[in-house]
């Protein structure tokens, strides 16, 4: 699961959205299909605009460390 965190995280980037506990059921998101709506899908991009995507969280997150 550690993996989807990061790809869900880096993909959710692209187009942000808020949303409250009572929207979507935390516990099975990879089932609720309001979270599947709300929140971009890594394979919603190519792999190369992925890529792109996660180098840049990586150097913001770097910067914001410093």
């Amino acid at each position: 699961m550690p993996r989807f965190n990061a790809c869900q995280k880096n993909s959710a980037n692209v187009l942000l959205f808020r949303v409250n506990q009572y929207v979507i059921d935390w516990t099975n998101i990879l089932e609720d299909p309001i979270f599947q709506l709300i929140f971009p899908q890594p394979d919603m991009l190519e792999q190369g605009d992925f890529d792109r995507m996660a180098d840049t969280g990586r150097a913001i997150w770097r910067t914001m460390r410093m």
